[in-house]
């Protein structure tokens, strides 16, 4: 279950990062039809994050604000997407 601060900080994540990170999983993934799933299973692992990490979300938000005027933003939360945050 996601709660009320969760939500809000995914929106905002969401909000500042989505068409970054569709435009980076267009220009690197090699088949169009996949290009919906790989950004599906982006958000989804950030929510997972968001939801196991709750007191690291003020620092993700933060550095995403900081880096989002660049392309590495994008790296960063697909990258997040194939992998194992099982370990934080």
């Amino acid at each position: 279950m996601i709660n009320k601060a969760q939500d809000d900080f995914f929106n905002e994540l969401y909000a500042s990062t989505n068409q970054k990170v569709l435009a980076y999983i267009i220009v690197k993934c090699g088949k169009t039809e996949d290009v919906a799933d790989i950004f599906q299973e982006t958000y989804t692992e950030v929510v997972k994050i968001i939801r196991k990490h709750d007191f690291l979300n003020s620092l993700i938000l933060s550095f995403i604000k900081r880096i989002n005027g660049s392309n590495s933003s994008s790296t960063i939360l697909v990258n997040i997407s194939s992998k194992s945050f099982s370990s934080l």
